[in-house]
């Protein structure tokens, strides 16, 4: 697991550490780290996602807001937005439908990670092509063998 931070973005030995993990076959992940603190440069999640330079990289969640905004995040698999309860620092959440605001960019980015996947599976693949969208069980078990793969990196 990769973690990039929010604030500061990627690190210097992000590169080595990565390199390190392509040698020795180990499989690979990354995540974004302390959307609540307050970013002292320009960082984002958009900003650290892009600047992630694995090979092919593509998103399993999207943020719901940042800094003292954040509320939770998107699941772009099952497309729904799980929401944590300030009150409970976390410890309770509720799914819910995705805001309104944010349906037009959750769904692009779930475009990316069905052709993502797509080009690591014939079977989807096809299925992609014919205009078909996989089902939730489909795309999982697509993400798992291509990590396991070493052929994408969620």
């Amino acid at each position: 697991m990769a973690l990039f931070d929010s604030v500061s973005g990627v690190q210097p030995q992000t590169e080595t550490v990565w390199r390190q993990g392509d040698k020795y076959k180990v499989r690979a992940s990354a995540s974004s780290t302390r959307w609540t603190r307050t970013a002292l440069t320009s960082s984002t999640f958009w900003t650290a996602s892009a600047s992630a330079w694995a090979p092919v990289r593509f998103a399993l969640q999207i943020p719901i807001g940042a800094e003292a905004n954040f509320k939770g995040v998107i699941d772009l698999v099952e497309m729904n937005a799980v929401v944590w309860h300030d009150e409970t620092m976390g410890a309770e959440f509720s799914i819910e439908p995705i805001p309104a605001a944010l349906q037009k960019k959750a769904e692009a980015f779930r475009l990316q990670l069905i052709e993502v996947i797509a080009e690591t599976d014939d079977v989807l693949l096809e299925k992609f092509l014919e205009g078909e969208t996989p089902t939730i069980a489909e795309l999982k078990a697509g993400i798992r063998q291509a990590t396991i793969d070493l052929r994408v990196f969620p």
